[in-house]
């Protein structure tokens, strides 16, 4: 699409090999904030995912206290949503304090997740939904 249509306020993340490929101008390399540094590319659209195989991806932070993080995970447990990946981070702004990110099945315009999503806010300092997307991606 940026080789097609040139739009100037657009950018892409991708290899030497693609910009060759496409004709495109490299702007900046090794734009990595570390060495073991991936990437996860994502669909946009407007129109949510329907149906069956879809995942869901978010990002919360929850307070340095015991149990906090078990007290979100029982969430999803109780509401059998199987979870199908997490990893944390320390905020840059609290290093003791901690955002996770979470891929687990289901879209977010299920009942079961948008009432985990819901009864989240209660116990996390912020939460967000990055959005719902084929299982397959």
């Amino acid at each position: 699409m940026l080789a097609r249509d040139n739009p100037r306020a657009a950018a892409a993340v991708a290899s030497a090999l693609c910009a060759d490929l496409y004709n495109l101008k490299i702007i900046k390399e090794g734009i990595e904030d570390g060495a073991a540094n991936s990437t996860r590319f994502l669909l946009l659209s407007r129109q949510p995912h329907p149906g069956r195989g879809t995942k869901t991806s978010l990002v919360f932070a929850v307070p340095h206290q015991a149990g906090r993080l078990y007290d979100v995970l029982e969430l999803f447990a109780r509401a059998d949503i199987n979870l199908t990946r997490i990893a944390s981070m320390p905020l840059r702004s609290d290093p003791g304090n901690y955002s996770f990110f979470l891929d687990c099945e289901g879209s977010q315009q299920d009942a079961k997740l948008s009432g985990v999503l819901e009864k989240m806010q209660a116990l996390t300092l912020s939460v967000k939904c990055l959005g719902s997307y084929p299982a397959d991606l």
